[in-house]
């Protein structure tokens, strides 16, 4: 009775170690046919079942390395983009609300100079004028003025 709780607790550790095989191939992007060569790349058998324990961590082990370097390759192409700016310059339609902005508040606040007043609030909020804003910062630029746009307007509201 021992024996065959054993063997069903090694037979479940196997399966979940042949399924982690297969998810990792699969967040690897390999086919089945790539699979079945790494695994006898590795150990010279064709056929996964047929695999021991020690066989199966193996090309475990080989495949989340490979994951790894995929992973790896992916940040540091997103940080060269990071470095460059070409993944934080504001998009035009977030500019176009900036401008929009900016014209109802020359309006309202009668502004001699609204260019001079955008880099007056950017360089005290951000410290950076308004052309090297990344995205994050043009969006919270843009509920700056939203909210001076609604001061302003209940202002002169109860007035």
């Amino acid at each position: 009775m021992i024996a065959t709780q054993n063997n069903q607790a090694d037979t479940t550790a196997r399966n979940k170690k042949i399924s982690r095989i297969w998810c990792l191939a699969r967040d690897v992007s390999m086919t089945k046919d790539e699979v079945y060569l790494v695994v006898e790349s590795l150990t010279k058998k064709n056929s996964i079942s047929a695999l021991k324990t020690t066989e199966l961590d193996l090309v475990c082990k080989t495949l989340n390395s490979q994951l790894y370097k995929q992973n790896r390759k992916k940040y540091l192409e997103n940080s060269k983009n990071r470095k460059n700016g070409v993944a934080y310059i504001s998009t035009p339609a977030q500019q176009e609300l900036v401008a929009d902005y900016m014209r109802k508040l020359t309006l309202k606040l009668k502004l001699n100079n609204p260019g001079g007043y955008l880099e007056a609030i950017c360089n005290r909020t951000f410290k950076k004028n308004y052309k090297s804003l990344n995205r994050g910062q043009v969006q919270r630029l843009i509920e700056a003025l939203k909210s001076i746009y609604v001061r302003n307007q209940n202002d002169k509201e109860k007035i």
